[in-house]
């Protein structure tokens, strides 16, 4: 059909532990659209993509292919390519770490650009208003590809200016809360020929599902999911972890993920005494994952503003927690209460908190009627609002109505 688009994504790498639910999100596309294409802006397909056949995988950017690229591209298309030069280089004063990174991939964008063009892509979808926002405002510019953005979290942080400048020719925009939505707002307003859509992160309910029941065991286990950053709040969990042992509240607690703070933590653990109550299992994911949600009685994500600013809008953990049947504890921070209500899907505590973490998750482990009544609603809620079949057909359409316009 005409008015099919041919889908490519672009992100900065691919496959990312932290970004489940872009791969979530790609399979239904696929599904709608017969396939997509994944287009990894900064580094090239990691060992996890399971060789998929529709993932380009770019070379270096001073590699000589991407240099031959870059110079035919120069030759045939020399006003686009010092346009976006040009733009590039204004920005280096707004945001000069984001724009320097920009300016040195444009090679490795030739690349990829002239083989999604190749491969008839006609529509580009950037997941993080960042890095993967200048590509595919970059390509529009090169290669004639109508673009779309879904914002997230860090890239709320970037200037006004810059972001109006990546949204600058997209067709549309998509917010994944209404935290998220408010905020671009303020720096890009909607007009006659943009609008900002609510899509939330959708999650695969047939993967993420209530189990036959929690293993018996007599020690309850608390479950949390995330790499190991600052903004997940990891160390708060831990000292919560240790006001539990303190009141003589017996726990496990199981921390999935790695990251940069992987070593403080082990540390911290040790030094808090709590060391023989946690485990860190390394990343998982699909059923490895699932299986562990299955095997949790409590889940923890005691997220926290990091010292630059920075915070996990709604982490898509929680939405897998609650759909897996879990009851949760978290923060009052940016997107969660849209997701966990307290009293009616979950608790909440004050980030950074330790104290008030801690009493949320000795009232989960010490009531089971209350553990039952969120979890409940926390089922009913998910599955009204973040099965990913729904939420990538919105988007879908959108994409379809995108192509539509003249």
């Amino acid at each position: 059909m005409a008015d099919t688009p041919r889908i490519g994504y672009v992100v900065s790498r691919f496959p990312e532990f932290s970004e489940g639910f872009i791969r979530y999100e790609l399979a239904e596309i696929r599904k709608l659209a017969g396939t997509a294409w994944v287009l990894p802006a900064v580094a090239g397909p990691g060992r996890d993509s399971n060789g998929d056949p529709f993932v380009l995988a770019p070379p270096h950017c001073l590699s000589a292919a991407a240099l031959s690229a870059w110079r035919e591209l120069l030759r045939v298309r020399p006003g686009p390519v010092f346009g976006a030069i040009s733009r590039a280089a204004s920005m280096l004063a707004v945001a000069p770490v984001e724009a320097a990174k920009w300016l040195a991939l444009m090679p490795r964008l030739a690349w990829l650009g002239r083989a999604a063009a190749r491969v008839g892509v006609t529509h580009l979808h950037a997941h993080f208003a960042a890095l993967p926002a200048c590509a595919a405002w970059t390509l529009s510019r090169w290669f004639g590809f109508s673009y779309s953005v879904t914002a997230h979290a860090y890239d709320l942080l970037s200037p006004a200016r810059f972001l109006r400048m990546k949204l600058s020719g997209a067709a549309f925009g998509v917010a994944v809360s209404e935290f998220t939505r408010a905020a671009l707002l303020r720096s890009v307003p909607e007009s006659s020929g943009f609008r900002w859509h609510l899509i939330r992160n959708g999650i695969p309910l047939d993967v993420f599902a209530p189990g036959p029941g929690r293993p018996a065991r007599d020690t309850p286990r608390l479950l949390s999911v995330g790499r190991m950053v600052p903004k997940k709040g990891a160390p708060v969990l831990l000292e919560a972890c240790s006001i539990l042992r303190r009141e003589g509240c017996p726990f496990e607690c199981r921390l999935v993920g790695d990251g940069p703070m992987m070593g403080y933590l082990r540390t911290l653990s040790r030094r808090l005494g709590i060391a023989d109550r946690v485990a860190f299992p390394g990343v998982l994911t699909g059923a490895d994952l699932a299986r562990e949600y299955a095997e949790a009685d409590v889940f923890v994500l005691a997220c926290v503003e990091s010292m630059h600013g920075e915070t996990d809008t709604l982490p898509v953990v929680l939405a897998e927690a609650m759909a897996s049947g879990v009851p949760v504890a978290s923060t009052r921070i940016a997107a969660i209460p849209e997701l966990v209500e307290p009293g009616r899907t979950g608790l909440l505590a004050a980030p950074g908190n330790a104290a008030e973490l801690a009493a949320a998750i000795m009232r989960l482990l010490d009531d089971g009627a209350l553990r039952r009544t969120l979890a409940a609603g926390a089922l009913e809620k998910v599955r009204r609002d973040y099965d990913v079949r729904r939420t990538a057909a919105q988007l879908y359409e959108c994409m379809v109505n995108a192509g539509r316009r003249p």
